[in-house]
């Protein structure tokens, strides 16, 4: 996600500082589009907008959140939050294995992950195209 929003031209990252959440330390990082491409979107930037609280000890993302906007006329915001947590190493990469989701506040969606194996012998012929 950050490599993706570093690399947009048209992406602005604020940091917002060092937050104590339920007792661990996190930066705070805000993304936003600043449509510096298309300047007629800049009245939207703010609908853009993400936050993004990183684990100071590992680096690793510790949550996410913006608002869910619908494209069709004005309609209240709902605010969407996304935890990620039990994060194990697999392969030398670290996964979370449990993701939790919350929509206005309230929980929508737990996963579980079981498994994470990487490397398991796909070939491109195995998505040949029929």
């Amino acid at each position: 996600l950050l490599t993706g929003i570093a690399n947009d031209p048209d992406e602005a990252l604020v940091y917002v500082g060092l937050e104590t959440i339920d007792a661990k330390s996190f930066h705070h990082i805000r993304s936003l589009k600043t449509f510096g491409s298309n300047p007629r979107l800049k009245l939207v930037a703010e609908f853009s907008a993400r936050n993004i609280w990183i684990d100071s000890a590992t680096g690793l993302p510790g949550s996410l959140s913006y608002v869910r906007r619908d494209a069709a006329g004005p309609s209240p915001g709902i605010p969407v939050e996304v935890t990620y947590a039990d994060y194990r190493n697999v392969g030398g990469a670290h996964f979370p294995f449990l993701i939790r989701v919350s929509l206005n506040g309230t929980p929508w969606a737990t996963i579980a992950i079981d498994t994470v194996a990487l490397n398991t012998g796909l070939s491109d012929a195995d998505f040949a195209i029929q």
